[in-house]
């Protein structure tokens, strides 16, 4: 109501006040935003150069007495990396395969930019390691809970009978059914 009271040349001063300020205002958010768009522009010519400087390699793992297979990868990528990638190709379980080069194993935490010597086109052997059996993964687990051996043997044999009692009680639709739950947490077909 005040400014309506004041003369006329006061309101167009205070209207073109106003104006000034809301121009003044929508310079900056406009100089603000031109600042973020040149920012994004300059971050993602960085990440398009950081893409063409990562070239995916080829890598052939054979197995030892077996199948070839050809497993792509980065120099970033650790050798658990290429281990899982086989396992999807392969159904060998990572925690059963040895990665060999020139005879040496190769750390599953390692990059393959780590060995130097691992390049596109670099053959690795594959050796499958044998799943310990029951038995012996039953015991280690008892002793390394600190339970004295004679115990751990006692307890391991009580734990085999019983699964071995167990074992003999299952259908044959029951076998087929853990079969195909175990191969469905794999990603297999049944």
């Amino acid at each position: 109501k005040l400014r309506f009271l004041l003369p006329s040349t006061s309101k167009q001063t205070c209207f073109d006040t106003f104006l000034t300020q809301k121009a003044g205002i929508a310079a900056k958010l406009f100089g603000f935003l031109n600042t973020i768009f040149n920012f994004f522009q300059k971050l993602f010519a960085c990440s398009s150069e950081l893409s063409l400087n990562i070239t995916k390699m080829k890598l052939t793992i054979k197995i030892l007495k077996g199948d070839e297979y050809v497993v792509e990868a980065t120099e970033e990528s650790t050798i658990q990396d290429i281990k899982q990638d086989l396992e999807r190709k392969s159904a060998i379980p990572a925690e059963h395969q040895k990665l060999l080069l020139v005879g040496k194993t190769l750390s599953d935490e390692k990059t393959l930019a780590s060995y130097g010597n691992i390049r596109d086109g670099t053959k690795l052997t594959l050796v499958v390691k044998k799943p310990d059996p029951l038995r012996e993964v039953i015991f280690r687990q008892f002793r390394k809970y600190l339970i004295p051996e004679e115990q751990s043997q006692r307890l391991t044999n009580v734990f085999m009978e019983d699964f071995d009692r167990k074992i003999q009680q299952l259908s044959l639709d029951d076998l087929e059914r853990l079969a195909s739950d175990i191969l469905a947490k794999k990603g297999q077909n049944v």
